[in-house]
Order: C-alpha cells, then structure tokens, then sequence
C-alpha cells in the first residue's frame, strides 16, 4: 500500500496535470481531447461507471470508425502525459523517486486505456 505523502504527492500531481490539459485543450480548440479523457477515463474513474464505448465516441464525433475513436483516446491520453511530465518535472527536486513513480504511474495509465480496436480484452477506467 501506498504511503499517504505518496497518496498525496500523487494527487497534486494529477490534479495539476489536469488543470494544465484542460487549459491547453480550451486554448487550441481541442474540446475533443479533453472530453474523450473524460468520458473514457476520469468520470468512469470518479463514479464507478463503463467508460464511454469506441462505438459511442464514433457517434458522438462524427469519426469514420472506432479506429479513429481509438486514436482520439490516445491522443488524450498522450496529451495528459506529457503535461503530467511537465508537472513532475516541477516538483523532482522535492522527491528524487519522482521518476520511477511517474513511470509506474504511466504504465498504469496506458493499461487502463483499453485494447486496441479489435482487441478481445475490454477496457477497464482510470
């Protein structure tokens, strides 16, 4: 089990990395990026729920195939990454393992995101 500091460090981590994907997905117009993260990883997360269905992001989308839904999740998800990386990168001073929990973390993250279209495994939320 993980020690509290490490709970917290964590969620300050995440909740940062959010704040600053939101910001940037509001600033270029990425509305998609930002809803997709939610609806097929934060909220399923938060309440318990199925993530949003390839099928379902093709709909909502207009997108020519759950293909296309999938590569829209993972640019969500990469988006995410990499400002999740920039807030790491704020604190390394304070926590030298910073590196090693961000990657354990990530690998997590890309676990969750689901198979790949055509994959038998169903996705699991964040």
């Amino acid at each position: 089990a993980a020690e509290p500091a490490d709970l917290n460090w964590r969620q300050v981590a995440t909740a940062g990395a959010l704040l600053d994907m939101h910001r940037y997905c509001l600033r270029f117009g990425r509305a998609d990026l930002w809803e997709v993260l939610w609806e097929r990883h934060l909220l399923p997360a938060a309440e318990g729920t199925a993530p949003l269905s390839y099928d379902a992001i093709v709909r909502r989308y207009r997108l020519p195939s759950p293909a296309h839904a999938h590569n829209l999740v993972n640019s969500a998800v990469r988006v995410f990454d990499r400002h999740l990386k920039s807030v790491v990168s704020r604190y390394r001073y304070l926590a030298p393992e910073a590196a090693e929990q961000l990657a354990g973390f990530k690998g997590a993250l890309r676990r969750k995101t689901g198979p790949r279209h055509g994959a038998s495994r169903p996705a699991e939320p964040l």
